[in-house]
């Protein structure tokens, strides 16, 4: 199920559309109108909102629910599209299988589509307040979200960005991107692998890391981790940071009832211990 806020429902051809937080309606523009009807010319049951500066349009198109966005100008965003769950890619499910939450019963499956950006793959939990996973298509979990989908705006690719991620990951496919202090956080496919840049609010780079196979990692890494008082606890996941001081180690575990990640330098010195999510 797809979810919409403020709706106004209409009969009419010209569209109409009610502005988010505020009163009143307002013809949706006809650049919008004409690119929707471009886009989805089978659409159905077909119903507008506006969340400024996007336009938001719920539809069923070939039995399936959809919530497509465009702007002003009708340019197309993006598009979420309900999917029966055994349509997901197999390592979606697999992945599913295996995460921390895949005892959890699935409640729905949506495909994202974003414009300039790589498809993204969620699958809704039942009994979770409306959490949803958000998967690559290789099965990289790399996103868990509670609330409605509309929470997923539209994203702007500005040039100076993409040209950035490029520079570091050519042909590097852009999953996601959000604002987080000190700047900009983008989610990328290398290939088949998933990585987490940090950019300032200038896109210049300041870290990426990616996770990594237990056997990568050195043992002096893995005698720094022992020889803490954390040394017995499971371990989750091992990561690679780079940033502007070189290269380390993180290593997430659980210690008792709390999730901390442990960084390390190369040759096994700890530089901190925290607790996360």
């Amino acid at each position: 199920m797809l979810y919409a806020c403020h709706l106004l429902f209409c009969s009419c051809e010209k569209a109409c559309v009610k502005a988010y937080g505020g009163s009143g309606t307002a013809a949706a523009p006809e650049e919008v109108l004409a690119a929707f009807r471009s886009r989805y010319p089978d659409a159905g049951e077909i119903v507008w909102s506006q969340i400024l500066p996007f336009y938001m349009v719920d539809f069923i198109q070939y039995s399936n629910r959809n919530q497509a966005w465009f702007d002003e100008e009708g340019d197309w965003m993006q598009c979420c599209r309900d999917i029966p769950v055994e349509e997901l890619e197999e390592p979606v499910l697999e992945a599913f299988s295996t995460c921390s939450y895949g005892d959890c019963m699935i409640f729905d499956a949506h495909i994202l589509e974003r414009c300039g950006m790589e498809t993204v793959y969620l699958i809704g939990l039942s009994g979770a307040e409306g959490l949803h996973l958000y998967f690559s298509r290789y099965g990289h979990l790399f996103k868990a979200r509670a609330g409605q989908l509309h929470a997923d705006m539209p994203v702007r690719l500005d040039s100076k960005l993409t040209d950035a991620v490029e520079r570091l990951f050519h042909n590097a496919l852009i999953l996601d991107v959000w604002s987080e202090a000190p700047g900009i956080q983008v989610g990328i496919l290398d290939g088949m692998e998933y990585k987490l840049i940090a950019f300032d609010d200038d896109c210049r780079w300041l870290s990426h890391v990616w996770q990594i196979d237990e056997s990568a990692v050195p043992e002096a890494v893995q005698n720094g981790f022992e020889a803490s008082i954390y040394g017995h606890c499971k371990v989750n996941r091992y990561s690679m940071q780079v940033n502007r001081n070189g290269s380390f180690y993180l290593i997430y575990f659980r210690y008792g009832s709390s999730r901390k990640i442990m960084k390390l330098t190369p040759d096994g010195k700890i530089l901190y211990v925290l607790s996360y999510g």
